[in-house]
């Protein structure tokens, strides 16, 4: 279907060599911005860039796991940045320094945000410490997800004072720390409990997935919002309202790519929102920006992860993206989504 409706679609290669051919820009600004057609609509929201806190939302590993460092973000409240008992990971942790808040949970929180790709139920830990002979004191915090109601968790296994550990627990109930997380962007926020009670690192796993409560696991990758040199960025595709009404266990998203675009679209038969024609926003020789991607419904686009080559010579460059999403099926439907144009900057 889609080599009868389109031209050859050639490989990145050539599009970073039309990039780096470019005049380069010794300072600027990357941008990024939806672009559609004039007369054929795209479904909704269905090439976007998801990131709401650049350089925050956490991307798994390819075992499901989520690692984050917690003085990756910087600390609030009575939370105090602390370095000098050995056995934590990256540069630091933080101690709760303010009073012991056993009724006043909110104070001090600090906020961590994950892409979830696959909704359902995952573990949370918190690689901890509490200094104090008796295990059940200095132990615990709050904690909640996605605005959620405050929860105490808390560590106290085996007499576990004095050391790093990865033991936490909900209380009531004693039970390993789970949420049930959403596709999409998840938030968990922690805020002060006890007074001492030491926290290193934040991991967010499915059940047996290896890693999540190893402080060698590297810290997973964040999600980028814009083309920086250096970085990665990322684009979801999909049709969130449905719109296309496609079918979701056999769709694939084909990310596409032109050093120019069509202002009002060209139109192609059959890749439109109800089967009619669609506004193909790409003008000129059309280049693959990465592997297809399966697609799973509306609350589940297909993630691509784009890098951008740390070279002074791209800044400043410009092309535009869009998305085909298609059924894999005999005769099956497809649509294209609205485009992206992007700028390579340095910040």
């Amino acid at each position: 279907m889609l080599h009868s409706r389109f031209p050859r679609v050639a490989s990145l290669l050539a599009l970073s060599l039309a990039l780096v051919s470019a005049p380069a820009a010794a300072q600027s600004e990357a941008r990024a911005y939806p672009v559609t057609g004039c007369n054929n609509p795209s479904p909704p929201e269905s090439l976007i860039l998801r990131a709401t806190d650049p350089g925050q939302v956490k991307l798994p590993n390819a075992d499901g796991v989520y690692v984050t460092e917690i003085e990756s973000i910087g600390a609030t409240g009575s939370w105090g940045f602390l370095n000098d008992r050995p056995g934590f990971s990256g540069s630091g942790f933080y101690r709760w320094n303010g009073p012991n808040l056993f009724s006043s949970p909110g104070q001090g929180v600090l906020t961590y945000r994950i892409w979830v790709e696959q909704a359902g139920t995952y573990q949370v830990r918190i690689h901890n410490r509490h200094d104090n002979s008796d295990s059940s004191e200095e132990n615990d915090c709050w904690m909640r997800v996605n605005g959620g109601g405050w929860t105490k968790t808390y560590s106290n296994q085996n007499n576990n004072s004095f050391v790093w550990n990865w033991h936490f627990r909900f209380d009531p109930g004693h039970g390993a720390v789970q949420y049930r997380f959403d596709a999409g962007l998840n938030t968990i926020q922690i805020s002060g409990r006890s007074h001492g009670f030491m926290i290193d690192r934040l991991t967010v796993f499915p059940w047996g997935a290896p890693g999540g409560e190893d402080v060698n696991t590297p810290v997973t990758r964040t999600m980028g919002f814009r083309p920086v040199i250096g970085t990665t960025f990322t684009l979801h595709a999909g049709d969130p309202t449905d719109a296309a009404g496609l079918d979701p266990n056999n769709t694939m998203a084909l990310l596409l790519t032109s050093l120019e675009r069509s202002r009002c679209g060209i139109p192609v038969p059959g890749l439109g929102i109800s089967g009619g024609n669609g506004d193909l926003l790409l003008d000129g020789e059309l280049l693959q920006m990465a592997p297809a991607r399966r697609w799973r419904g509306p609350a589940n686009p297909a993630i691509f992860d784009l890098p951008v080559p740390n070279d002074p010579a791209l800044v400043g460059a410009s092309a535009v993206t869009q998305a085909v999403l298609y059924e894999t099926t005999s005769g099956g439907r497809g649509v294209l989504t609205n485009g992206v144009m992007f700028t390579v900057g340095t910040h």
